[in-house]
């Protein structure tokens, strides 16, 4: 198995509490999530917003031929949950320097898997 580490961002005054239980249940139902711990994380400024995040690691399931298919596999799900999450302005893969869950390549994924950006269990 793999941990990723996902960074959402949600629009202010969103409850954080509640928008994190609803992604642990959401994310527990999705077939590539074997683990899912979700929690707020520090808010920070964006323009003259202040925004609320939550942080979420998910561990994915590894078979190591296929470990790449199976995190494009969970982003596509992420896509596809998105337009349900109440306030949620984005979904970020959690990498040296974040990426926004529609521009992640596998490229990207192959690279941070590599250089143990993903824990490996």
């Amino acid at each position: 198995m793999v941990d990723l580490t996902l960074r959402f961002e949600f629009e202010p005054g969103t409850d954080l509490d509640a928008a994190a239980r609803g992604l642990r249940e959401q994310l527990a139902q999705l077939d590539t999530v074997t683990a899912v711990d979700a929690r707020p994380d520090d808010a920070r400024i964006t323009g003259l917003e202040i925004v609320g995040a939550i942080a979420v690691g998910v561990q994915i399931v590894r078979g190591s031929h296929q470990l790449v298919a199976e995190a494009r596999r969970l982003i596509a799900q992420l896509k596809g949950l998105s337009a349900d999450i109440a306030g949620l302005r984005t979904i970020a893969l959690d990498a040296p320097k974040p990426i926004a869950i529609e521009r992640v390549t596998d490229k990207d994924i192959a690279q941070l898997l590599d250089e143990g950006g993903a824990a490996p269990h």
